[in-house]
């Protein structure tokens, strides 16, 4: 992991640099919190999405919004932002059990974020406080999207707050 940015942690130049460097965070918290599950040789965590999938459990994270939002009372020559990031937990199986293909994408899910919640939640100082905010779940058995079998997607929405310098 890179360390914290200057000016202290979760701190940056611009919504850009932030945004980069906090994606770049996430995956790295991805892969470390994965390293370790059952079938881990099966997990490939990437930036941005890929379809078709690259393997059978595929995690892929990519920066989807920022918000500025108000922080506590400091000088004007700092801001608070709120990053949104999308964490997509897809999990293909040639089965017909949907409960295969769910259950491991929600395991998948839920190592990330035990790691961010208790290991992180900093990501290691790229950010003031990351946290999951939200998730939905989608699976298919669309021959034309899954092939012989089900495919889980499970969307991850993590919301981080880092503060931008305007100076």
């Amino acid at each position: 992991m890179s360390p914290a940015p200057a000016g202290g942690p979760g701190t940056y130049p611009t919504v850009a640099d932030a945004a980069s460097t906090v994606v770049a965070a996430l995956l790295t918290a991805c892969q470390a919190a994965l390293a370790n599950v059952v079938d881990a040789d099966l997990v490939k965590v990437v930036p941005g999405y890929y379809f078709p999938q690259m393997a059978p459990d595929q995690v892929t994270v990519e920066f989807v919004a920022s918000a500025t939002v108000e922080g506590p009372a400091t000088s004007t020559l700092r801001t608070h932002h709120e990053l949104t990031l999308q964490a997509t937990f897809d999990v293909e199986r040639i089965t017909d059990d949907q409960s295969v293909t769910r259950g491991r994408a929600l395991a998948l899910m839920a190592a990330v974020e035990t790691y961010v919640n208790v290991t992180s939640p900093t990501l290691d100082g790229a950010v003031v406080w990351c946290r999951m905010a939200e998730s939905r779940t989608a699976t298919s058995t669309d021959e034309t999207s899954s092939g012989d079998g089900m495919v889980t997607e499970i969307q991850a929405t993590f919301t981080a707050r880092v503060i931008v310098r305007n100076a």
